[in-house]
């Protein structure tokens, strides 16, 4: 539960070599999965898992091969990262994941370039560190381990640091209740908000509350059986917080989805609910690649489209964004089968990533317009099998098959009761040939029931008429 576009005239250099001139929207190459992204000015910072190696996080600049930043040896699936950058500074908040025991956390800041220090850890981090910067400030989580590392049992007191990349700037320490978690950062002016937890035996409580280098300020926020977080402060002073309630709620709307984004102006304390025109994504893990965020005037966020459930497809994902006042809401890309699996935002620029068709990459797609209309749409990764009849050779048939943007998977002799793995493929776009192997008792069939599992795409099912 818990666990790039840059300016046009510039050009990004992708990891595995060579530059691709920047225009409206680019789309980048990067080894391995993306696990999170933020910009650097200028710059990105990328943090992902090549095929060797651990996770890394990188700068991408224009003119320069990628600039390893920091190299980790977390290598497991859920490993969580969180990256917060600007112009001026860069953090990063690390969290392995230690097989049902609390795995150790770690905390990176420094200058966007370079070279980062290490300024929290915990030997039993409970959840990632978050994280947040804004110019030149940085802030980040002290404490909230757990205790003993060995097996905890409680949570040590945490605080709120706010700092600077440059290690001569002395920190301020925001000392906060014991008794709470932080979750969550966001800076704003002077100050910013937290969002932090309340376990109790009963039920797991948040709240959200203001705070500054003189301490910790009002409640704007407290929720029972919620995981409430702030997304940050538009420039009017409203601000945006995400809910996902963990009770499921009151209804089948609120049960098909418990996540929702709202607004609590300066002037007025109602809730105003932002319409998303889906059911938020990762509300229920505040600051993290993925979750809701702020944008010049604009909100982010990742929605899932709820009139498709029950559907034996997957759930249409769409990367949205909207105006403070709920209005002038836009798509900027969606995909289904290959959905955008998290993003970064500033100003008029978004970034966001998801799955490559033909190989284990994942593409950074960068778009240096958010602004405009009309939002891309990432196709599924698709293949077709164009033969209708093959002939037996040698025990092995030859099957053509068509693969539009690539496409991996695994093919399967489909005739029994449980389908017999045949071979696996990975083919770059346009048509191939697949030659399969068949067993003694399927070269006595007439027909081959073919299936293949494509990865983030529909399965596909031929009968193909075997010739001798």
């Amino acid at each position: 539960m818990l666990r790039c576009a840059l300016p046009l005239s510039v050009a990004l250099t992708v990891l595995c070599g060579g530059e691709i001139a920047l225009a409206a929207r680019t789309t980048t190459p990067v080894a391995g999965d993306v696990r999170a992204v933020a910009f650097l000015g200028d710059a990105l910072a990328i943090a992902h898992l090549p095929s060797r190696g651990g996770l890394t996080v990188e700068r991408f600049v224009a003119g320069s091969p990628p600039q390893p930043l920091l190299g980790t040896t977390l290598r497991d699936a859920d490993d969580q990262v969180q990256l917060a950058g600007s112009a001026e500074a860069l953090a990063i908040g690390l969290q392995a994941d230690a097989d049902e025991r609390f795995g150790p956390s770690r905390v990176f800041v420094g200058p966007p370039s370079g070279p980062v220090r290490e300024v929290a850890t915990c030997a039993a981090g409970l959840l990632a560190p978050p994280v947040a910067v804004s110019g030149a400030r940085i802030a980040w989580r002290e404490g909230g381990c757990g205790d003993p590392a060995a097996g905890p049992t409680a949570i040590v007191p945490a605080s709120i640091v706010i700092g600077a990349a440059d290690p001569a700037v002395a920190p301020a320490r925001v000392a906060l209740d014991p008794a709470v978690l932080p979750v969550s950062l966001v800076l704003a002016g002077a100050g910013g908000m937290v969002g932090a937890l309340r376990p109790s035996f009963f039920a797991l409580d948040s709240e959200v509350r203001s705070f500054s280098p003189l301490g910790v300020g009002a409640t704007l926020l407290s929720e029972r059986g919620g995981i409430a977080s702030p997304v940050g402060e538009l420039a009017d002073g409203t601000r945006v917080f995400a809910l996902s309630r963990l009770d499921g709620g009151d209804g089948d709307r609120v049960a098909m989805c418990p996540n929702t984004l709202f607004t609590i102006a300066a002037d007025a304390p109602e809730r105003r609910a932002l319409p998303t025109g889906g059911c938020p994504i990762d509300a229920d893990v505040p600051t993290g690649p993925s979750s809701a965020r702020i944008a010049a005037d604009r909100v982010y966020a990742r929605v899932s489209d709820l009139s498709r459930s029950g559907s034996v497809h997957p759930p249409r994902v769409s990367l949205v964004s909207v105006r403070g006042d709920g209005g002038d809401r836009r798509v900027h890309v969606s995909g289904s089968y290959r959905p955008p699996l998290g993003f970064a935002a500033e100003g008029d620029r978004v970034a966001y990533w998801h799955r490559r068709c033909a190989d284990a990459a994942t593409d950074v797609v960068l778009d240096g317009d958010a602004q405009s209309e009309g939002g891309a749409a990432i196709a599924s990764c698709r293949a077709s099998v164009l033969t209708r009849a093959a002939r037996v050779l040698g025990g092995r048939i030859a099957v053509r098959l068509r693969c539009p943007s690539g496409c991996r998977g695994a093919a399967s002799d489909a005739a029994g009761a449980r389908p017999r793995r045949l071979r696996e493929f990975a083919f770059a776009p346009g048509t191939h040939v697949l030659r399969l192997s068949l067993s003694r008792a399927m070269r006595r069939r007439a027909r081959l029931r073919l299936e293949l599992a494509v990865e983030n795409g529909p399965a596909r099912l031929a009968v193909i008429r075997l010739r001798r």
